[in-house]
């Protein structure tokens, strides 16, 4: 009986211990699971919350989308085009009515349609076109405004883009650029008039400036009794005649000179028959003279050059 009650009580505390151990193990599961179950419901919260932006951001794009082709309408792509020549502003496109491209309406007029040239990578805006003439597919389309010089000279030959519409902002863009070209243009048109003005100006203060010059120089292809002013010009012809005046003081002053000296040599003379009419005087015992000075006085005549240049008291 001792022995059946120690088996039976080792039997209890071996179960109390593997009782304890599997509820130990038990809630350590229940806590790995419940852990696990946390993060999933998270993730799942998380995938449901990018889910909900993702259509919300699909359907903004769906929108976007929507406002774009509704803004820019239609588009064809046109290979194999050609700009026509004459610089008239016409391209033949490599798209027609089988591709909807639209035609001219019941009254005559012409649909209009946005033209884009493909140059390699870039994309270069022509202007609005209207279709003049389409066939299933080709269509002769023209610029619905003058063409500005050597505009046409820049555009592409080969893949061409074709819109029906455009954006508002863009209409507005196009028309405001096209306005100040028209004023630019404008400007350069009054600028090569002034120009051209000023370049007359220009010729005619040249010819004027060419004759002055040849009537200072001279005209070596003269009549040959033309005058020496027309023949050596002005320039030599003033020369030549200070040249003379130059010539003529000259002789003046030579001629001045010489007659002072013979003026100087007179009284001198005058003088000596003074001195010897004395001498003579008082060797015959003659009264002298009353006023001899007056009398030699009355015998000199006065200097003219001398009396010319004598200054006035």
């Amino acid at each position: 009986m001792h022995m059946l009650g120690s088996v039976l009580l080792g039997l209890c505390v071996f179960l109390a211990g593997f009782s304890v151990w599997l509820t130990t193990k038990t809630l350590a599961i229940r806590h790995t699971f419940q852990t696990a179950i946390e993060s999933k419901q998270q993730k799942i919260e998380k995938q449901i919350t990018d889910i909900a932006d993702a259509r919300r951001r699909v359907r903004e794009l769906e929108e976007q989308r929507q406002r774009l082709v509704h803004a820019w309408g239609d588009v064809w792509a046109a290979p194999n085009s050609r700009v026509q020549p004459g610089g008239t502003g016409s391209i033949e496109l490599g798209v027609g009515a089988s591709s909807g491209l639209p035609a001219k309406a019941a009254d005559g007029s012409e649909p209009g349609v946005f033209v884009f040239g493909e140059n390699g990578a870039k994309s270069q805006y022509l202007g609005e076109f209207g279709v003049a003439d389409i066939r299933p597919t080709q269509a002769i389309v023209s610029l619905t405004r003058r063409p500005y010089a050597q505009e046409t000279a820049g555009w592409p030959q080969g893949m061409y883009h074709v819109r029906g519409t455009l954006p508002a902002h863009w209409l507005t863009t196009s028309a405001e650029l096209q306005a100040h070209q028209v004023i630019a243009d404008s400007r350069v048109v009054e600028q090569r008039q002034q120009l051209a003005s000023l370049t007359e100006q220009i010729k005619s203060s040249q010819a004027a400036l060419d004759q002055r010059m040849a009537e200072l120089n001279g005209n070596a292809d003269a009549p040959e009794d033309a005058a020496s002013e027309v023949k050596d010009g002005l320039v030599l012809a003033l020369q030549k005649e200070e040249a003379k005046r130059d010539a003529v003081l000259a002789e003046v002053d030579r001629l001045r000179r010489q007659m002072i000296e013979t003026y100087d040599d007179v009284i001198k003379v005058l003088q000596e028959n003074r001195t010897k009419v004395e001498l003579l005087d008082e060797r015959f015992l003659s009264p002298p003279p009353k006023s001899p000075a007056a009398t030699t006085e009355k015998m000199i005549p006065p200097s003219p050059v001398r009396t010319a240049n004598r200054k006035p008291m």
